[in-house]
Formats: structure tokens, sequence, C-alpha cells
């Protein structure tokens, strides 16, 4: 990021080539929400607003921690995010 730029202002990360996360995205905010047992789901929209700010992101992240792993353990997901 450049000095002076605003780091909420998803140009200046584009304007660099970089994609935008935004803040439901944020791993802050998945950390804040590790313990829930809706974490997989939460990943899970994380991963599509990722791709909704970031077009040439569209259809590359996997998108599958709530439903094609039911088995999947949340609370180890959860600590994965700690």
């Amino acid at each position: 990021m450049r000095e002076g730029a605003d780091p909420e202002d998803p140009d200046e990360y584009r304007a660099d080539n970089v994609f935008w996360v935004p803040t439901e995205a944020r791993w802050q905010t998945l950390q804040d929400n590790a313990k829930q047992p809706t974490i997989g789901k939460l990943i899970d929209e994380a991963m599509v607003a990722i791709e909704r700010d970031n077009p040439r992101l569209k259809g590359i992240l996997p998108k599958d921690f709530r439903l094609a792993r039911p088995a999947l353990d949340k609370h180890r997901l959860g600590e994965l995010c700690l």
C-alpha cells in the first residue's frame, strides 16, 4: 500500500494489482467467530465475498467447508482460525 493511501478503499488495492478483501472476509472476522458452530458457513461466505469483489478470482476459491464436507469437525476448523 502506498503512503497516504486509504487502507479501506478497494481501488487502492486494485491500482496495485492486489485483490481486495472485504470486511466480512478478513482474517480478524473469521478469528472473532472461530468458536461458532457456523464457522464453515462463514468461511464459505468469506470466499464468496472475495470472489464477488474480485471478478478475476471468480470460481477459483474453495467454498465447500459447510456443505460438501459435513464430516469436517467444525471445532477443529475453528481452531485453525485462531
